[in-house]
């Protein structure tokens, strides 16, 4: 750069330029100061050590203030970092300083931008001394213009003489010629593949001389000649020719062996002829074998072939037997299982066994389990499929019968076995539910329904017993008693003490004269009860009682031809002993109204007590 004395100019990307997409992130770094000036950035000094960007240049924030000293020379050193990362560790910025005295500098206008071309150019630019200038390359030969042109590769140094014929030397400044492009062509199997060096920068490729691309390769361009071609930045090219003649890749396929069954393994074989050897044979375009023949189950297959440049080509269809597959399922009613079966070749048949075939496909179980069943065609191809049975196939009913005759504690529990849970369960004319036990049941037949998840149910009938009526047959004789139960639950238990206490025995003899509260116990806790009274015949005194009438249905009177009735009361016992209180309708000092139209029929002691004394009469019921 050019610089008059004790002057500033701002170095601008003509001085100083290193290319990027993001000027911001190009950093230069002073390692060497000017000696002749100051390097300014936006009017602040820059030493050794300081930094600036691409960025500050394009905006005009760098420049280089001249000390005003008589040097005409001053150079800045920086190092550089791009925005890729790369980096030139020491590029030179040479000053030149306009001095009163008479100079020159050479400036290149125009570079050297292909090997061996000779069209680099030099400006002179002169100061001080008396214009006007003359220029020469020789110090001999001066012209008037300041320009030289048609330069070739090398060292060049110029002179400047001014109207008084002073003659200066200027700066010295080199022409290096681009190493000269070497360019190979080869073919890749399809692909054309360029290989180049030498020239400026960046190298693009074309195989048709006018679009270029930075990929060196082709991908299939087809058969035929090609020029091909590279070029530099600056547009320096060379020239190649290729040819390719690769015949065109095509396969054909045949059949070996076919299959009977559906699924089974056909044989078949391919031919490539012209592409690129070796060949790879596929049937289903993924997997590729270099074995010509090939087993698949695939039905009516075609063959592809890849050759070694990856190019492809299919065949025609080969077509198959395809037998029919044979599809198998199958229902079932509880344990009997119906095969429906489609496909195969020919009449189809059935077996559990493997073994024995047959064209019924009704198969009955015994019970739950897995078992497999097998379909066979006419070609001896089968099928087969497991089978679960899990049938709802019984239901365990736990009942208990009511405990006693017309009570309500009957039960039911039902346990399924087999089938899907969660089971639902209906008893009667009920709703479905989750419960499976009912309680508080009286005597009767029930109906019940077990649901499981899947729809089969079972159905049934249970019946609580209701027992006999508990009953107490109570025969006394004198002074023992004999009690016969009946009904119930045997065994029986039998009380003579209000069931403080209960035997196994049901006789009872030699008993003190008393009222006895009798009763009978059975298996299940039932209770009958009866009063019975023994009565001592000593203490009986005899009077006039007198019953009228007798025999009576209603009513009777009593009557004493000496004795007070007015207190006391009175009791009926039956030839079992039976007690049965009776108390007077109407009383009177000499005669008792007694109602007896609710004893059962029957002789009956009637007995008065009176202070503890005991009188006695016999009267009928009817």
């Amino acid at each position: 750069m050019i610089v008059d004395k004790g002057q500033q100019a701002i170095i601008t990307k003509e001085e100083l330029n290193v290319a990027g997409t993001q000027p911001e992130f190009i950093i230069f770094t002073v390692i060497e100061a000017p000696l002749e000036g100051t390097l300014k950035k936006s009017g602040e000094d820059l030493g050794a050590g300081a930094f600036f960007t691409m960025k500050d240049i394009e905006s005009g924030q760098i420049g280089y203030l001249h000390a005003g000293g008589e040097n005409d020379s001053d150079v800045i050193r920086v190092s550089v970092i791009d925005d890729a990362n790369r980096w030139i560790p020491d590029i030179p910025i040479h000053i030149r300083i306009k001095q009163a005295e008479l100079g020159g500098v050479a400036l290149k206008v125009k570079n050297i931008e292909c090997y061996g071309d000779n069209d680099g150019s030099i400006r002179i630019i002169g100061y001080g001394g008396v214009p006007p200038y003359q220029y020469s390359q020789d110090s001999v030969n001066f012209v008037n213009e300041d320009t030289f042109t048609d330069l070739a590769s090398g060292s060049y140094k110029f002179y400047i003489r001014d109207a008084v014929d002073t003659i200066r030397s200027t700066n010295e400044i080199a022409f290096v010629s681009p190493n000269d492009l070497t360019f190979t062509s080869q073919l890749s199997n399809y692909d054309i593949v360029l290989s180049a060096s030498g020239g400026t920068g960046d190298l693009q490729y074309s195989i048709d001389g006018v679009n270029y691309f930075k990929d060196p390769i082709f991908l299939d361009p087809g058969n035929g000649l090609f020029s091909v071609y590279v070029k530099d930045i600056f547009g320096c090219t060379k020239e190649d020719t290729i040819e390719i003649d690769i015949p065109i890749l095509t396969v054909s396929g045949a059949l070996i062996s076919d299959a009977e069954c559906a699924g089974q393994t056909i044989t078949i074989e391919g031919q490539a002829l012209g592409g690129i050897p070796p060949y790879a044979f596929s049937v289903d375009d993924i997997a590729y074998n270099e074995a010509d023949v090939i087993k698949t189950t695939m039905p009516n297959p075609v063959i592809y072939v890849k050759d070694a440049g990856g190019k492809k080509a299919i065949a025609d269809t080969i077509f198959t037997r395809n037998p029919a597959p044979i599809e198998m399922d199958y229902t079932n009613e509880k344990f009997v299982v119906t095969i429906i079966a489609t496909g195969g070749t020919g009449t189809l048949m059935y077996s559990n066994n493997k073994v024995d075939y047959d064209t019924i496909n009704v198969f009955t179980f015994d019970d739950n389990g897995t078992y497999r069943l097998y379909v066979r065609d006419d070609l001896g191809c089968t099928k087969s499929r497991l089978i679960v049975l899990n049938v709802l196939k019984e239901v365990n009913v736990i009942s208990t019968n009511v405990t006693c005759h017309n009570k309500t504690d009957g039960t039911i529990k039902l346990n399924p076995k087999g089938g899907f849970p969660p089971y639902q369960f209906k008893l009667n004319n009920g709703s479905y539910g989750t419960a499976r036990e009912w309680t508080g049941l009286k005597a009767g037949d029930y109906t019940f329904v077990v649901k499981e998840s899947k729809g089969d149910s079972l159905s049934g009938t249970v019946t609580i017993i209701n027992p006999d009526s508990l009953t107490l047959e109570v025969q006394l004789s004198g002074h023992d008693i004999l009690l016969q139960a009946h009904g119930g639950t045997p065994p029986y238990q039998y009380s003579i003490d209000g069931g403080n206490l209960f035997l196994d025995t049901n006789q009872f003899t030699e008993l003190d004269p008393s009222t006895y509260e009798i009763e009978v116990k059975d298996a299940n806790g039932c209770l009958a009860v009866e009063t019975v009274t023994i009565v001592a015949t000593q203490d009986f005194i005899t009077s006039q009682l007198m019953i009228y009438p007798n025999p009576s249905s209603q009513m009777i009177r009593v009557t004493a031809e000496s004795k007070d009735l007015s207190d006391g009361s009175f009791k009926a016992v039956n030839g079992e002993g039976r007690v049965f209180e009776l108390y007077p309708i109407h009383r009177s000092a000499y005669s008792v109204s007694l109602d007896i139209s609710k004893l059962p029929s029957a002789m009956y002691l009637l007995i008065y007590e009176l202070n503890g004394e005991f009188y006695r009469v016999r009267f009928v019921k009817y």
